[in-house]
């Protein structure tokens, strides 16, 4: 009886503890369980942010502008390292790449050690390589390890030069929430497309930290095979004619001493900007792009535009003559004069373009309606902003006819009075020679992923249509071809080539009146005559000159330097149908390039390449067979004496 008992005290108090331990794992499996989760995770869970790169910005030709390149911190545990009594071996390895001496770096880990540290952020950073030299060197002598060294990463925006581009690309600065972005360029117009993404990353690891656990931590992020880096922007701007236009604008700059100088070459048959130079290049914090933000009276340049308005409107014909017997014209109390004797006399239509005679456009003007006037201006789009693809474009607000003096429309004729950017000018040109088409300027290309598939194309975008017929603007284009042969622009003639162009003149104004010593030259060409490829304007706020200060004279000879670089880097010959070739009976077998400069060689044959570097004092380097696919150095670079120069072929 007694053995009974006992038995049954003995079953209930198993069944009691086993009870207890019911309702304790239930505790901690149900109504503890979030608590004992988080620590078990605090034990074995790492987290960190995954930065992506911000977006590569590239130039046409595949340059690489802006890109990021990643930086690591390195992040020690000073507790762990002294703790474990190997602050010594760390001190005598880390020095080395922290460029401090190891004594000191020693001290430092035993004093965060005495305050109990264990988070200690080196402010030198290192790059992937020196990161792996330094990992290597601790894994010999077994010191790497999650509880004592982990790294930081951090993406660090360059720029490949900097006066080239920086007015085109901008730069990064902080935005209230102290975070970097885009502020200039189009850093700042594509922030959205460029920027990286952040991922949050989970490692797993065991116990003691010290050593991840790499299939669990690549479980938990199999989701990232998705690229965190933004995609990259493409400019349609040419490198190499950056590089052509700004070497020949700062050689002007840097003699004749202007305020500021703008030089663009654009495409006219579809709006493509394919370089943009802005100068001075100033700080950071003065960057400003001429181009798009500087307005100027533009002169002579905007004639060719008023008289296409005043043909396409049949008010003028070619056979039409004008009298500027005096050389001077009364309009309004106000006295126009033409600034060269040799407009003087009856000018025909060409003429006034060709000898740039301000009466002769007086003349034209008095023919044109003030209404009639204004639309054009309106249709060539003086009126509004170009909305080229960049941030910080200025709106001019022109007044409207209605509120006009007398006087503005006849001193617009020859291009005072009236306000324009350096892009609206060269934007309103290209439509007079294109055939009438106004465009949309942009130096955005495309839109890449990383791994290079195209996110978003930018096509041309018509703005206006059928401004002027073709007919006048084949007129307009042969008269401008005579300015460059016989008339103002006879600077800009490069023998050979078929080249347009209009020279600018204005007088600066200052406190509401137009200065008598300081102007605004200017100089608009283009190539070739049939169907212009390239439209360049280049513009010089006051240049400093001993001599008279005319676009003819200052910038004309830059556009031709600027042409003539162009024709040898894109392996343009003269043309065979050139009047001027066939006057002189010259005889044109194969282009023969100035060697100052690389030439473009890709589709050349072997024989070709021989036969353009014949008597010259280079050294070739040629492999394969076929056509040029590769060269160095690229086309445009200057070339010295014994140059090595790297031909690849292939078929």
């Amino acid at each position: 009886m007694e053995f009974n008992n006992r038995l049954k005290r003995f079953f209930l108090f198993i069944v009691f503890i086993f009870i207890i331990l019911i309702g304790r794992l239930f505790s901690l499996q149900v109504i503890q369980s979030k608590k004992y989760k988080e620590i078990v995770k605090s034990q074995i869970i790492k987290n960190y942010n995954l930065e992506g790169k911000r977006g590569k910005i590239l130039s046409k030709n595949g340059d690489e502008l802006a890109y990021d390149i990643t930086y690591f911190y390195i992040i020690l545990n000073p507790y762990n390292i002294v703790k474990d009594n190997i602050e010594e071996e760390y001190s005598e390895i880390l020095s080395k790449y922290i460029n401090e001496k190891k004594s000191s770096f020693e001290k430092t880990l035993k004093t965060k050690y005495k305050e109990g540290r264990k988070y200690l952020k080196i402010i030198n950073m290192l790059d992937e390589k020196r990161k792996e030299e330094l990992i290597k060197e601790l894994k010999k002598d077994n010191l790497y390890k999650y509880s004592y060294i982990t790294f930081e990463a951090s993406n660090v925006r360059k720029y490949a030069n900097e006066k080239l581009f920086r007015h085109i690309i901008g730069f990064l600065g902080y935005n209230e929430e102290n975070i970097k972005v885009g502020k200039f360029g189009v850093e700042k117009e594509y922030e959205e497309e460029l920027k990286g993404k952040k991922e949050k990353i989970i490692s797993y690891v065991e116990k003691t930290r010290k050593r991840e656990l790499p299939m669990f931590s690549s479980f938990k992020n199999n989701n990232n095979d998705l690229n965190p880096d933004g995609n990259n922007v493409v400019l349609t701007i040419d490198y190499f004619m950056q590089y052509i236009l700004y070497e020949e604008l700062i050689s002007m700059y840097n003699d004749y001493k202007p305020n500021w100088a703008s030089g663009i070459i654009m495409n006219p048959n579809n709006g493509e900007i394919l370089s943009l130079v802005s100068l001075p290049v100033n700080k950071i914090a003065y960057t400003k792009d001429t181009v798009i933000q500087n307005i100027y009276e533009p002169g002579s340049v905007m004639k060719p535009i008023i008289v296409s308005a005043a043909l396409e409107e049949k008010l003028v014909s070619t056979k039409d003559t004008f009298d500027n017997s005096e050389g001077k014209i009364v309009k309004y109390d106000a006295v126009i004069r033409d600034s060269s004797h040799s407009s003087r006399g009856i000018l025909k239509l060409e003429d006034v373009l060709i000898k740039s005679s301000n009466v002769g456009m007086v003349k034209i003007a008095e023919k044109i309606e003030a209404k009639t006037f204004e639309e054009y201006l309106k249709k060539f789009g003086f009126y509004e902003k170009t909305n080229i693809n960049l941030p910080n474009e200025i709106y001019i607000n022109q007044k409207p006819y209605e509120k006009w003096d007398g006087l503005k429309k006849y001193t617009m004729s020859f291009g005072q009075g009236i306000a324009v950017t350096p892009i609206q000018m060269i934007n309103a040109f290209s439509a007079v020679i294109n055939g009438g088409t106004l465009y949309k300027p942009r130096v955005i290309k495309q839109i890449i992923t990383p791994e290079g598939e195209i996110v978003k194309e930018y096509k041309t975008e018509v703005l206006r249509d059928n401004i002027i017929s073709k007919g006048t603007s084949e007129t307009i284009k042969k008269i401008l071809y005579k300015v460059v042969e016989e008339g103002t622009g006879k600077k800009a003639k490069i023998n050979g080539y078929s080249i347009g162009g209009k020279t600018g003149t204005s007088q600066k104004s200052e406190n509401g009146k137009y200065s008598d010593d300081k102007y605004i030259v200017s100089f608009m060409g283009f190539y070739p005559l049939e169907k212009p490829e390239y439209l360049v304007l280049l513009v010089a706020d006051d240049p400093k000159s001993d001599k008279n200060v005319y676009g003819g004279s200052i910038l004309a000879p830059v556009f031709k330097n600027v042409m003539k670089r162009i024709f040898k880097y894109k392996n343009i010959p003269p043309e065979i149908d050139v009047e001027e070739l066939k006057e002189e009976k010259i005889e044109y077998n194969k282009p023969e390039f100035n060697l100052k400069y690389m030439p473009e060689l890709k589709g050349l044959t072997y024989r070709d390449v021989m036969a353009t570097f014949k008597d010259t004092e280079f050294k070739l380097e040629i492999s394969g067979d076929g056509k040029v696919v590769y060269q160095y150095p690229q086309p445009g670079v200057e070339l010295r004496k014994n140059t090595l120069i790297k031909i690849k072929l292939e078929e």
